[in-house]
């Protein structure tokens, strides 16, 4: 749905490719399954936000409208 609904909106790839590096990994399979389990991934969508040393900054899930997606990035990316 995220994809489908949310990804596409042009506010959406705007804001996240203008402000961050992006990825899409499949938690269940490969790579993953690692990833999820150091950052304690337990339901899906979940949306990791890390810094470039690759600690955890934020993490959040479920389904998110666009406004509410690209607003809880800018909350994230602002100083302090």
């Amino acid at each position: 749905m995220m994809e489908k609904n949310v990804f596409t909106q042009k506010s959406v790839s705007d804001y996240y490719n203008t402000n961050f590096v992006n990825a899409r990994f499949d938690m269940e399979k490969g790579e993953g399954r690692d990833i999820a389990a150091k950052y304690g991934v337990r339901s899906y969508p979940t949306y990791l936000f890390l810094n470039g040393e690759g600690e955890l900054v934020s993490q959040n899930t479920g389904y998110m409208e666009g406004s509410l997606f690209v607003a809880m990035a800018q909350d994230i990316n602002s100083p302090g």
